[in-house]
């Protein structure tokens, strides 16, 4: 009888130890490479767990967060879909990362789990820090799945740290990534019927440290963060330069040569025809500067050139008497900017020595051909002069023709 009890005892610690075994096999699969979806869903079918976590991991990693860690999306969305337990911050994380076909039908399959849930517990996961951080991904397709999951007019954020817009413009994504992301959020706005009042928020930051940074809108952000194309967009749009635009004149001949400041040329061309009568040459700030004084200054080179090209004058001297060449002369004495100096430098020589470089190209280049047609005509003269008329004579032994031999 004992013996049969031992026996019980035995079976049924195996049986409890089972499922275990499959637990580690779940969480052994997402772990390796390859997306072994099939695998998976052996080890579950054979009594694995969705919920595998690793036993000796002292932060206890489940097999959802290994799968998306080691980009197994095809294994990790499977786990979602077969109820995967995953916190607010792993769809933000995984929503967060460079897109992916793979990577974007995991947040799907994550935000259709909490599109099930009570409203109450929705509110935990479809937040603030989920949109920044689909914003900073640069995707505007993972952009546009999570604003479809927001209540309209829930997903804007009036802080800099709450904002997708200003994600935008602090993350790494630049030039036509950072406009489509921008596009997908206004889209949305204009979906919302809210587009005007989207455009107009100011954005709040406080004190960084002791310094207080001034509220500013999602233009004056783009610009100070040098997003070029984006600033152009929200330009297109009607976005304000100002919080305060009583004075829009004003406002957006700061914001004019912020974009100087900041070397952006298309924004540049964008914000002019918003200033009555002003000349891309000649207009000025209170301190006498021109947005060639501002580029140069700062080493733009590239908007130096197209300042230059545009009629700007290089000698106009500020209230302190210095003209743009002699910034970028000052630019280029500075040891922590030597190279932009040199680089502005040559753009300022390179415009000014351009029409006497062309004109010294077509004189050499006339001369050139003179001396190829010179040579080609004496080369003919000579050539003329080495032909030497042929004499025949009879071969007297075959009777065939020959030429003469010279005595």
């Amino acid at each position: 009888m004992l013996q049969k009890m031992r026996l019980i005892i035995m079976a049924c610690l195996l049986l409890g130890a089972m499922p275990l075994v499959q637990a580690m096999k779940v969480y052994e699969i997402v772990s390796e490479g390859g997306d072994n979806l099939e695998g998976l869903k052996r080890a579950l079918s054979s009594g694995g767990n969705v919920d595998d976590y690793q036993m000796f991991d002292y932060n206890k990693s489940t097999a959802l967060q290994q799968a998306i860690q080691k980009k197994n999306f095809g294994c990790a969305q499977y786990l979602v879909e077969q109820g995967a337990a995953f916190e607010p911050n792993e769809i933000a994380y995984t929503a967060q990362n460079p897109y992916s076909e793979g990577r974007f039908n995991v947040v799907k399959a994550m935000l259709e789990k909490v599109k099930g849930m009570g409203k109450d517990v929705q509110k935990k996961y479809i937040t603030d820090d989920l949109i920044c951080r689909a914003t900073s991904s640069g995707s505007p397709e993972v952009v546009n799945l999570v604003l479809g999951y927001f209540p309209k007019n829930e997903w804007w954020g009036t802080s800099y740290s709450s904002s997708p817009l200003m994600s935008v413009m602090l993350a790494s994504i630049t030039g036509d990534q950072a406009k489509a992301v921008v596009q997908a959020l206004v889209e949305q706005a204009k979906k919302d019927g809210e587009k005007d009042n989207f455009l107009k928020i100011v954005y709040t930051v406080g004190k960084v440290g002791d310094e207080v940074i001034p509220d500013q809108t999602a233009l004056a952000w783009s610009i100070d963060k040098q997003q070029d194309k984006a600033a152009v967009y929200l330009i297109e749009q009607g976005a304000p330069p100002a919080a305060d635009m009583m004075d829009a004149p004003t406002a957006w001949t700061t914001a004019l040569f912020d974009a100087a400041v900041m070397g952006l040329e298309k924004t540049i061309e964008a914000i002019l025809p918003k200033i009555s009568g002003a000349d891309i040459k000649t207009i000025t700030d209170a301190m006498g500067k021109t947005l060639l004084h501002y580029a140069a200054q700062k080493g733009h080179d590239k908007l130096v050139t197209y300042l230059l090209s545009k009629g700007a004058d290089a000698n106009l001297k500020d209230k302190d008497g210095k003209t743009p060449l002699t910034l970028a002369q000052e630019l280029l004495v500075s040891k922590k900017t030597l190279h932009r100096g040199e680089v502005t430098v040559e753009a300022f020589t390179d415009f000014i020595e351009q029409p006497k470089k062309l004109q010294q190209a077509m004189e050499d280049f006339s001369k050139s051909l003179h001396t190829l047609k010179y040579s080609l005509g004496q080369g003919k003269k000579i050539s003329e002069e080495k032909k030497v008329k042929k004499e025949w004579e009879k071969d007297p032994v075959t009777g065939e023709m020959r030429e003469k031999k010279k005595k």
